[in-house]
């Protein structure tokens, strides 16, 4: 039966599609890509991430894909990989929109599907996942077909309004339209048809005015149409001579189907299960659990990574409605009255979203995981595919940093210094509250900026030399000065190395900054007041000294050079026993005593250079 034959034969096309559809989909909503997409968007000039992305893209070539590209959410190329064929005059058909929107069929010496579908976090499209798969189940199926004999052709066409587009076929190496209705109003051919939703058999005219015997049906939701044709006279001439013209069609059919049965649809049983086995293989060597689907919420698909992160089996699972499975006790009836809606609309909360929820393990104990879900249709109704990731690792991790960050926060508050942390950029990740303060920053606002535009001109200029050396991981240590509230301030400014863990490379630096105003001015008017001191007891004829109660100089004017013959620098902090003469020291060594005791003494002794004359003193 040429009817059922063409039914068959559309299914397999359709199950191509679909499996090429259902690769790209999964592509673009994999948590690592969307992962890696988003953290690009956040952060454009990331290197490792990029070449990362690069990584993931020349890995797809492996999977199926001939040619892979990921973009931006402004179209910018962020990777890609392989060589893609189509350009802007190959011939193409639009899948429909509620099947692959953005999806085309592409005829370039062979079929090809092209894609360009968004990648979306958490609402937003952060890029977009552009491939083409060359459909060789298709090619080897439609190529049969028009092998057959010189007159044997596939049509494959979409609609445009009033026109059916159709891509090039044997008979005709163009692409072409053809009007959906004549000039009364009536439907042209059997192409027209298939894409109005129809499907059955003609003996019918074809575009050249030959009698073919059509057999058109639709192909699925995918918005195209398919017609296998063959001329009546070049197939049947033989037959043709000998019975009437019902005898001729009936034989015509029968022979018509018992050919597509024999030519295409066994070979094609063994490629379709081919084709599953390759999906399987790329499923169960995924990194995350693979989940399917059906529209009633029981579980289709179950890889070896779910095997292993829940564990149930695939065999235990099939069949299962994933409620009782996996969602927690408190959360089943919400999934469940979303697995409702999204059954007849596709539409969901987690669909093309990357989120995270809480599941269950089949021992009792609750998972952090991170889930991404794709739909896609199926008859009248969706089915669902999803990538689960273990992340409770990392939630653990992130609440450990949370704690982290929180002492760190607690400690660096906590020091009288400014503190700030910048990576190798020199953009800020971290400043303390002291920090933020001064430079009257939110901490919103300073977080990413330029270590430059938070100090201003000025104070990045006597950091910078010092900021070249640490990023080498060199440790730096040094005081400035900066106009500071209405005068001059003085900073003691400390940057440190900061190592990744893994490769021991500079990341970036830890900046101190400890405010020495107060204790500069301090030392400054003690100098001042010391100068004023000497320039006063340096011009009297006495010799004046301040010694500490062991005995070591502290001051000494200038008359010990001038009488003495003792340099007054060479004597601060040296005991007086050390640099006067054994007899002057016992001279003096009892009213020493008493003045060391709080007593105000006054006395006579001699003293004089080493080798000069000695004089005759009154002391105080």
């Amino acid at each position: 039966d040429v009817h059922s034959t063409a039914i068959v034969t559309s299914e397999a096309l359709i199950s191509a599609l679909d499996g090429g559809v259902w690769l790209a989909q999964t592509i673009a909503t994999r948590p690592i890509v969307v992962e890696q997409l988003a953290n690009m968007a956040a952060n454009p000039d990331d290197a490792g991430r990029r070449e990362r992305l690069r990584g993931i893209t020349r890995s797809l070539l492996t999977a199926g894909v001939t040619a892979a590209r990921f973009v931006d959410a402004a179209g910018a190329p962020l990777a890609e990989a392989g060589s893609f064929a189509a350009q802007a005059d190959t011939p193409s058909l639009a899948l429909a929109r509620d099947y692959a929107a953005t999806s085309r069929l592409v005829w370039a010496s062979g079929f090809l599907l092209a894609t360009d579908l968004p990648i979306m976090d958490r609402g937003e499209v952060v890029g977009r996942f552009q491939s083409e798969q060359r459909l060789a189940l298709m090619d080897r199926l439609v190529m049969r077909v028009r092998d057959t004999d010189v007159s044997s052709d596939v049509l494959i066409c979409n609609r445009t309004d009033k026109v059916a587009s159709c891509v090039p076929s044997k008979l005709y190496p163009k692409a072409f339209t053809i009007p959906m209705f004549d000039a009364y109003g009536k439907v042209n051919l059997p192409i027209n048809r298939a894409l109005l939703g129809e499907s059955g058999v003609l003996l019918t005219p074809d575009l050249r005015g030959v009698p073919v015997v059509a057999a058109y049906v639709p192909l699925g939701r995918t918005g195209l149409g398919m017609v296998v044709k063959a001329d009546i006279e070049a197939v049947f001439a033989v037959i043709r001579q000998r019975l009437g013209w019902l005898a001729l069609l009936l034989t015509a059919l029968t022979l018509l189907g018992t050919w597509v049965l024999r030519q295409h649809v066994r070979p094609l049983v063994k490629q379709l299960a081919g084709e599953q086995a390759r999906f399987r293989a790329i499923l169960d060597n995924s990194n995350d659990a693979f989940i399917g689907l059906d529209g009633d919420g029981r579980v289709t698909d179950w890889n070896l990574q779910a095997e292993r992160l829940f564990g149930y089996t695939a065999a235990e699972v099939r069949g299962r409605r994933l409620s009782e499975l996996i969602i927690p006790p408190e959360q089943r009836a919400a999934h469940e009255a979303g697995m409702a809606r999204f059954r007849h609309t596709g539409q969901g909360r987690v669909v093309n979203q990357r989120v995270e929820v809480v599941a269950q393990h089949r021992d009792g104990r609750q998972l952090d995981v991170e889930l991404s879900v794709a739909a896609m249709a199926a008859g009248d109704s969706y089915v669902a595919h999803a990538f689960v990731r273990d992340i409770s690792q990392r939630k653990a991790a992130a609440r450990q940093l949370a704690t982290s960050e929180q002492r760190m926060r607690d400690v660096t508050n906590a020091i009288p210094a400014m503190v700030g942390v910048f990576d190798a950029e020199e953009r800020c990740v971290y400043a303390n509250e002291l920090a933020l303060k001064v430079h009257r920053l939110g901490r919103d606002h300073a977080i990413g900026m330029p270590m430059r535009d938070g100090l201003g001109e000025a104070s990045y200029a006597m950091h910078e030399p010092h900021v070249r050396a640490v990023l080498q991981g060199r440790r730096q240590s040094f005081e400035g000065s900066l106009p500071w509230r209405d005068g001059t301030g003085y900073f003691q400014i400390n940057l440190v190395p900061m190592h990744d863990p893994q490769t021991e490379a500079v990341s970036g630096f830890y900046l101190m900054t400890f405010d020495i105003t107060a204790l500069r001015s301090a030392q400054l008017k003690q100098e001042r007041s010391e100068r004023r001191l000497r320039s006063i007891t340096d011009n009297l004829p006495a010799l004046i000294s301040h010694l500490d109660t062991d005995g070591r100089y502290l001051f000494a004017n200038r008359q010990f050079q001038t009488l003495l013959q003792l340099d007054p620098d060479k004597l601060l902090g040296r005991r007086i026993d050390d640099v006067r003469d054994a007899d002057y020291v016992e001279q003096i060594r009892p009213w020493l005593d008493k003045a060391m005791a709080g007593q105000t003494v006054v006395f006579e002794s001699e003293t004089g250079p080493r080798d000069g004359e000695v004089r005759k003193y009154q002391q105080t």
